[in-house]
């Protein structure tokens, strides 16, 4: 009689547990064998799809997506070596190209393309980075196919131009656009810029704006300087473009020359831009010191008036003057919404310098413009004060916040605003028109025109009332006198602060 050895309750565990394991392992292989041949893009003696399964994609059709059964990097280096050393190259990246041309004749199969390839779950655990990059990308990554792919997109994206999608359906041309975004290289930059350049003249608005705003991510820094002159002749042509154009300028690397130029350019277009545009065209125009350096600059080259010159002269420097201060008011207000301590130096720097100026430059002006364009002086004039009281007002927001590196300006700041003040009391009395001027206390406010409440300003608000009062006396007896515009000072505490003024 033979015996049955009856299984320990070790040994039967270990027999139930390898058995599960094989009946777990081999469904999983099947499925995912079966995974990777469903829906899978037939060969049919494409050359294309041939290389892409040799180096590790399998194409899809339908929404699925594209296949990556290796690494990244090593689907690039294989199918790089395998171009390479195709008995038929250079002439096989022409197939190559050409098979991924009629491949992507079908709109599912291209957007397959410009999507992220799907990692296969067995490859998961070998992947170094979560992110899969779309077919087209990783072809963008192999030097000997890049141009030719540039190319192809290029030709393909104005197909696009014009189509009507839903918010929620995907957008080809911003796809395509987006696959030139941080390229690890550029094999040929200056191509590049030309093409995406020539793209930008001939797309609808909407896609231009995502062009231009994607060029810093596109183009490397040795294209910074080509693609900016092009857009600072875009600039010129098409004012709709601006917001985009001076956006991306800022992030480029550009000769402060060039800088120089666009900014007077963009000065000089100030009073036609649309009010929504305003905060980017200030952020270009603040990108640094230059632009009230620039300003500054500019005045000082207009020559002082005299009593030689003709009557057309003087109307023409006045004219200068006037758009001058204009742009002057619009960067000095500019503190109101962007006080950020570069921005509030730049101001109290040069807007002493452009004060300066106007004295050495302007009041000789109007000294011998004032009786044949009394009314033109008087309204620069109080363009010109409101000015000066925002800088008194930074002054103050310097002192109230204890910031050194600004107050170490404020002293000079406000011995030419009482300069300036008694110069044009000078000018009013050499053309008999002194009533114009009026003396009195000027408050002290913040940046934003709220009166400060501290220590420093307590001697000016005791006289608050009064200061109010003689407004309003200057005012009528304005009015009695047949004058509507006004000159006036204000004397402010110890510190003599000193501005004029029409009104409080």
């Amino acid at each position: 009689m033979v015996s049955k050895r009856r299984l320990s309750k070790s040994e039967d565990k270990e027999s139930l547990t390898e058995d599960a394991s094989k009946t777990r392992k081999q469904p999983l292989s099947k499925k995912t064998k079966k995974s990777h041949i469903a829906n899978e893009v037939e060969e049919n003696d494409s050359i294309f799809v041939k290389l892409l399964k040799i180096s590790g994609i399998i194409l899809k059709t339908g929404e699925s997506q594209n296949q990556l059964a290796v690494d990244q990097i090593a689907f690039q280096k294989k199918l790089f070596q395998t171009l390479r050393r195709h008995p038929s190259y250079p002439k096989i990246i022409e197939e190559f190209v050409s098979g991924l041309e009629s491949y992507i004749e079908d709109e599912d199969s291209f957007r397959n393309c410009l999507l992220s390839c799907e990692r296969l779950q067995d490859e998961e655990a070998s992947m170094g980075a979560s992110y899969s990059k779309s077919l087209i990308k990783l072809l963008l990554g192999i030097d000997i196919l890049q141009p030719a792919i540039i190319k192809t997109l290029f030709e393909k994206l104005p197909e696009y131009f014009f189509e009507n999608k839903n918010s929620d359906e995907i957008n080809i041309p911003r796809l395509i656009v987006s696959q030139l975004k941080w390229l690890d290289r550029v094999v040929d930059g200056k191509d590049l810029t030309t093409k995406i350049m020539q793209l930008i003249s001939i797309a609808p608005e909407n896609l231009q704006h995502d062009i231009i705003t994607s060029l810093p991510e596109i183009l490397g820094d040795s294209q910074h300087a080509d693609v900016g002159k092009e857009l600072s002749d875009l600039l010129i042509e098409n004012t709709s473009l601006t917001v985009p154009i001076l956006d991306v300028l800022s992030s480029l690397r550009l000769d402060p020359n060039f800088l120089l130029k666009v900014r007077q350019l963009v000065m000089d277009k100030l009073s036609s831009i649309r009010l929504e545009d305003l905060p980017v065209i200030i952020k270009f125009i603040l990108h640094s010191v230059t632009a009230m350096d620039t300003l500054e600059k500019t005045v000082k080259k207009i020559e002082p008036g005299t009593a030689a010159d003709s009557q057309q002269i003087h109307e023409e420097k006045l004219l200068y003057w006037n758009m001058a201060v204009r742009d002057f008011s619009i960067l000095i207000n500019l503190i109101k919404v962007f006080d950020s301590h570069p921005v509030l130096h730049v101001c109290l720097k040069y807007g002493r310098l452009f004060v300066e100026a106007f004295l050495k430059q302007c009041m000789p002006l109007l000294d011998f413009s004032f009786r044949k364009h009394r009314e033109d002086v008087l309204s620069l004039l109080e363009t010109f004060q409101l000015d000066t009281r925002l800088l008194h007002h930074l002054c103050g927001h310097s002192k109230i916040h204890q910031d050194t590196r600004l107050t170490q300006h404020v002293p000079l700041l406000k011995k030419t605003l009482e300069l300036l003040v008694c110069r044009v009391k000078a000018m009013l009395t050499l053309n008999n028109c002194r009533e114009a001027f009026w003396l009195g206390n000027l408050k002290n406010r913040d940046l934003q025109g709220e009166e400060i409440k501290s220590q420093n300003s307590q001697e000016s608000t005791a006289d608050e009332s009064e200061d109010d009062m003689s407004s309003q006396a200057s005012k009528s007896k304005a009015t009695e006198d047949g004058e509507e515009d006004e000159v006036s000072a204000g004397e402010k505490e110890q510190d003599s602060d000193e501005s004029y003024d029409d009104s409080d």
